[in-house]
């Protein structure tokens, strides 16, 4: 059975852009919007792993991260940033929150693929 990936990003292109990549490697990938859909997707479908983006409306990846890891269910689910933001405040926010991984856009596909492959082991 085909590990499930939950893709979390507010720009349309870039969760086609995950999509296409991860499903053409064999993953069955879900795409969402907001960190409030993925939360209340969370509470009744289990994935393997989620690539989550930090600046989005409404709720943003660090805000949704907190509470993926606040909960009893997915407190444990690897969890890779997908993002712009580069910066070294960044990065220690990403290890501070407890982030599996952090990967910056622009990204490199094969890289991302084998930072998925390897949080799956």
């Amino acid at each position: 059975m085909p590990k499930k990936i939950l893709v979390i990003d507010d720009d349309e292109d870039i969760r086609n852009l995950l999509y296409t990549t991860l499903s053409a490697e064999g993953f069955d990938v879900i795409t969402m919007g907001s960190g409030k859909e993925a939360l209340d997707f969370l509470m009744d479908i289990d994935v393997d792993c989620i690539l989550l983006d930090v600046m989005m409306p409404e709720m943003d990846g660090w805000e949704t991260l907190r509470m993926i890891r606040a909960s009893e269910a997915t407190r444990n689910l690897p969890v890779i940033m997908v993002t712009v933001k580069d910066s070294r405040i960044d990065k220690l926010t990403a290890i501070k929150e407890k982030a599996t991984d952090y990967i910056t856009k622009p990204f490199s596909t094969e890289e991302l693929v084998a930072k998925v492959r390897e949080v799956l082991k």
